[in-house]
């Protein structure tokens, strides 16, 4: 009886093991399915931006729309209501608030991106874009051959170097991006790509997912950060900014030089002073073109 009951556990364990093989095998051979998020208010060069991430294998995009109503009308429309969620809303220029605002669409956008058949959901601005410099097989299959308990890839972001203000076609406006993160004028910390096989998945802030984490090789993927590149636009930021937390700065709870100077002197001068190439070393600066 013994040896009969130990013989049925062998054969139940060695289908169990097969099965979480095959599981697995499965698991590094499905195809990656990449949904964006993003919250948007008035962008600059937003059919770019959309066309960017759609040549790049981008399926589905997940966007809150703010006090900007043609352009949501449009992408309620065909072609792009195929391939486009839209949420309408409104919100102030807030440093603190808009996070959260973020933070509810990325979470609304984790389970809209499951039903729909997603494998994988990044979360960037419209001022961003995703930068495969291997190509997206290359992205893909490092995706796929993550530890099974992988749920937040990190992706290093680089800031976009103007030599002049470009408030139309902003994504072709410069080639030259500075890799330095102390020298970058905003965040230097990376955004993420969020695992829709975690149950549990859920945003921590801007700038990353709940779980596991590994860092993406920037060989693989980067995130190409055009920040302020219009000097109408960056003044009407900056200038929200000052009347809603003008005290951040001096608590420190806004930490970039850049914002806070912006915010006590918008001006021309104060925009050109930051934006100048010659601000950064050559070997911080990176030249990529874009298809």
């Amino acid at each position: 009886m013994g040896a009969e009951w130990w013989k049925l556990t062998l054969v139940v364990l060695a289908a169990a093991v097969a099965a979480w093989a095959l599981r697995a095998a499965i698991a590094t051979t499905q195809r990656v399915r990449l949904g964006v998020v993003c919250m948007t208010k008035r962008p600059l060069d937003f059919f770019t931006w959309l066309r960017h991430h759609r040549d790049l294998g981008v399926e589905h995009f997940f966007l809150r729309i703010e006090d900007t109503p043609d352009l949501l009308d449009t992408l309620q429309r065909a072609p792009y209501k195929h391939f486009v969620t839209c949420i309408a809303g409104t919100g102030e220029r807030e440093y603190y608030e808009q996070v959260h605002r973020q933070q509810d669409l990325v979470d609304r956008a984790i389970c809209k991106a499951r039903h729909v058949g997603l494998s994988h959901l990044v979360h960037i601005d419209d001022d961003e874009l995703l930068h495969c410099p291997s190509g997206r097989p290359a992205l893909d299959s490092f995706l796929r051959a993550a530890a099974p308990g992988t749920s937040c890839f990190v992706v290093q972001n680089v800031e976009a170097v103007f030599d002049a203000e470009r408030c139309e076609a902003v994504f072709g406006g410069t080639t030259t991006f500075c890799t330095n993160p102390s020298a970058y004028t905003a965040y230097a910390n990376g955004k993420s790509i969020g695992a829709l096989h975690d149950p549990s998945l859920r945003s921590l802030g801007a700038h990353r997912f709940s779980g596991d984490a590994v860092f993406t090789p920037s060989l693989l993927l980067l995130v190409l950060h055009f920040e302020s590149p219009c000097i109408q636009r960056w003044r009407e930021k900056f200038e929200s900014y000052a009347a809603r937390n003008g005290s951040a700065c001096l608590t420190g709870d806004i930490p970039f030089p850049f914002y806070c100077e912006s915010m006590n002197e918008p001006t021309d001068a104060t925009w050109r002073k930051w934006k100048a190439p010659s601000r950064h070393r050559r070997e911080d600066l990176l030249e990529i073109t874009l298809k």
